[in-house]
């Protein structure tokens, strides 16, 4: 395979980050280098550098893979994902290496870097379809300045983001609406279902089996609910809920939403699948118009909130169909949209600074925590770029009619 262009890393520009990027087979070529940082600068989105943490200290360019290619479904043997630890989609993170050359551009789609977004455990590896993928797919690049092309080379920053941006890209950003993700979307779940699982065909299994419990954090949450039955809503549940569907000493009411459910209900029909629970449509920024409010003793929602076209309001939308005092249970992957090269429905960044929930994207940024304060508690926290928060309502909220 032809590996991607190398240049010097700049340590004044880049300081030693918090998280490092574990690679234990290196990367070929540079197999004894393991420890890496992911850098965004802003001139050069949506493409992303992997920087080595040690000598010989060079970086690549490198982009999510779903921008490299909209239906790039690289089959990824079973020994691989058991060596990484990935357990269900929403571990993983695909990147593609790239090389730009002057007036054109290539990303290695046969050796796609798989990381496990909890562990931060990575590994270059070699797709078992992989002969159907080329080490030199062309990007659609506007380059009109060389880029250096050696690692003894000092990295030059890009004059302008046209240099580096792909053409589909800039057309659309950033007036990129909610609607341009679907497709990439549903082709993912497209793959999932007729794979059963793709790479994680315990993920399906469970999802389908109706005798699943939900997860002990779940349980812990469920016990301190006075309520029997709970009547739970998870929201964006894509086509099978992830949630669960028992508890030891409690029976469940669960209903599921998704804004993508008429999609989703095709693709089951395709595939003859019946889930446990069906998703019934329901945009998230208008629950309250298709459930009452104050209903609900659990408000859920798993990694499906930063897919929004509007996340703040898509959250006081679950507080206001849950009861008052009734937990509204977020779970999300820290800053998705940087993670994913804001490409499709990811546009958004979720993180805790100092206790407080903060939204970013789209030239935006929203303290949650602080705008929520008059109607609801907010806790929150950010363990392994896992950003889990509890909110509760102490009062009202006012719900106006979405136009």
């Amino acid at each position: 395979m032809t590996g991607p262009d190398t240049h010097t890393a700049d340590a004044r520009a880049h300081p030693r980050p918090r998280h490092t990027i574990c690679l234990p087979c290196g990367l070929l070529g540079f197999e004894t280098v393991k420890n890496y940082a992911l850098h965004r600068n802003g001139q050069e989105s949506p493409l992303l550098r992997l920087e080595m943490l040690e000598p010989p200290s060079h970086w690549f360019f490198v982009l999510p893979a779903s921008l490299a290619m909209p239906d790039y479904q690289p089959d990824i043997a079973d020994q691989d994902v058991r060596f990484l630890g990935l357990k269900e989609p929403a571990d993983a993170l695909l990147l593609n290496l790239v090389t730009l050359r002057p007036g054109r551009a290539s990303v290695n789609l046969q050796g796609p870097i798989v990381i496990n977004r909890h562990s931060l455990v990575g590994k270059q590896v070699i797709p078992k379809n992989a002969a159907r993928f080329s080490p030199n797919h062309p990007l659609t690049l506007a380059i009109n300045h060389p880029l250096p092309s050696c690692a003894a080379e000092a990295p030059q920053p890009a004059k302008s983001l046209d240099e580096v941006q792909p053409q589909a890209q800039r057309d659309t950003a950033p007036q990129a609406k909610w609607s341009d993700g679907i497709v990439a979307e549903v082709a993912f779940w497209d793959t999932w279902l007729r794979t059963k699982g793709y790479l994680w065909p315990d993920d399906f299994k469970r999802r389908m089996n109706p005798a699943t419990p939900v997860s002990p954090e779940l349980e812990r949450i469920l016990d301190q609910i006075p309520a029997d039955p709970v009547r739970v809503l998870d929201v964006g549940a894509g086509p099978l809920t992830v949630f669960g569907y028992t508890h030891p000493r409690k029976r469940i009411l669960l209903e599921a939403a998704d804004a993508l459910a008429r999609e989703y209900d095709s693709l089951l029909q395709k595939y003859g699948i019946i889930p446990p629970v069906r998703t019934m449509r329901a945009l998230a920024e208008n629950l309250a118009c298709h459930f009452a409010t104050d209903v609900f003793d659990l408000v859920h929602a798993n990694n499906s909130i930063d897919h929004c076209a509007a996340p703040v309001e898509a959250i006081c939308q679950m507080l206001a169909v849950a009861k008052s005092g009734a937990p509204v249970l977020l779970r999300h992957e820290e800053n998705e949209a940087d993670n994913e090269g804001c490409s499709g429905f990811h546009q958004w960044n979720f993180t805790v600074e100092q206790g407080q929930f903060i939204i970013r994207g789209k030239g935006q940024a929203f303290n949650v925590t602080d705008l929520l304060k008059p109607v609801a508690v907010v806790d929150a926290c950010l363990d392994r770029r896992r950003v889990t928060v509890q909110l509760r309502k102490f009062r009202a909220i006012p719900i106006q009619a979405p136009a």
